[in-house]
């Protein structure tokens, strides 16, 4: 199969190392960019073919699946583009639900056709771990939940000035990014959806931007449980700090510390689950690769037809719901 990633900048040259990764051919990876030295940049650094007019790489490459890594604002219109033609598709985390009924109602009529929106953290090692904690009942029924998010705005592209960022933008900002972002794998960990949200979208810092930096918001599930969630993006330190209270028991998850700890009633110890660091590039602050590498296997086991992309536009479509319940 021939995959062309739409949009080369951080996005998309990763996903090029994911493909990679997965043994595909570069000869079967193109890249799409209108920036014409990143075009240049790119085709140099990974040895792929990079058009600079995305007409010219559908008709000259002929490309089996899609994969869009440009900005959100984007997204619509190439997820469109990509049914019409008949393309499977991938395309990262958005920050509003523009085109997602289209995009549902052409899937439907073309159940062979993938349609995968990113749900990366859900292939994350701590995540996969705290998951198989609850689904073993080894601390009961999970029932209050609190969650707190927090990166430091320029340091998200250190490389570019955040101000000239979608991210700093109101209709595409970091915050929109990310409590969809989160709600993906903390639904992923209970097994249950979340039906009610509210809360509120704030700026508290003097960044130069339009975007708000601050969220808080509390959630429900359908079988009751109550989370608490921060976002926002001050944190001079990243983390990822989850605590879970349940019928048995207690968990604690703080990402930087890449270490797992839960408490057990019948027990009464607490249990230590020590993890590996994960692969950092060096121009990351927080992220890592490992999990980029397990969803670009996840989709391409889809393409191949060996198992269902474990997350849909549906789901997606319900977190933006909830988001807007807390923006209000």
């Amino acid at each position: 199969m021939n995959f062309l990633i739409i949009g080369l900048g951080s996005m998309g040259q990763r996903r090029i190392r994911n493909l990679t990764a997965h043994k595909i051919k570069k000869a079967s990876i193109a890249g799409m960019e209108l920036n014409q030295e990143r075009a240049s940049e790119v085709a140099k650094e990974y040895g792929i073919q990079v058009f600079t007019n995305l007409n010219e790489a559908l008709e000259k490459f002929k490309p089996d699946a899609l994969l869009i890594s440009t900005p959100p604002n984007l997204h619509a219109q190439l997820m469109k583009k990509a049914v019409k033609l008949n393309k499977h598709f991938f395309v990262e985390v958005s920050t509003s639900d523009a085109g997602y009924a289209q995009v549902i109602k052409a899937l439907k009529l073309k159940p062979k056709l993938v349609g995968a929106p990113s749900c990366t953290m859900r292939f994350f090692t701590p995540i996969e771990k705290i998951r198989q904690i609850i689904k073993g009942g080894k601390i009961g029924q999970p029932l209050i939940m609190t969650h707190h998010l927090g990166m430091y705005l320029p340091d998200w592209h250190p490389w570019e000035d955040y101000r000239k960022f979608y991210v700093s933008r109101k209709e595409s900002s970091a915050i929109k990014e990310m409590i969809p972002y989160e709600l993906q794998w903390l639904e992923y960990l209970i097994g249950d959806k979340f039906i009610s949200a509210q809360g509120r979208v704030i700026k508290l810092s003097n960044l130069e931007m339009s975007a708000p930096d601050t969220s808080a918001a509390i959630l429900q599930t359908k079988s009751g449980l109550m989370l608490s969630l921060v976002v926002e993006v001050l944190a001079r330190t990243p983390l990822r700090l989850l605590r879970i209270i349940s019928s048995e028991g207690s968990l604690e998850w703080h990402w930087q510390a890449w270490e797992i700890k839960y408490y057990q009633v019948k027990t009464k110890r607490w249990t230590t689950i020590k993890l590996k660091p994960e692969t950092k590039r060096k121009e990351y602050a927080a992220a890592t690769e490992e999990m980029y590498v397990k969803e670009m296997a996840a989709f391409l086991a889809a393409l191949k037809g060996k198992a269902q992309y474990p997350y849909s536009f549906n789901e997606d479509l319900a977190h933006f719901k909830l988001l807007k319940r807390i923006e209000v």
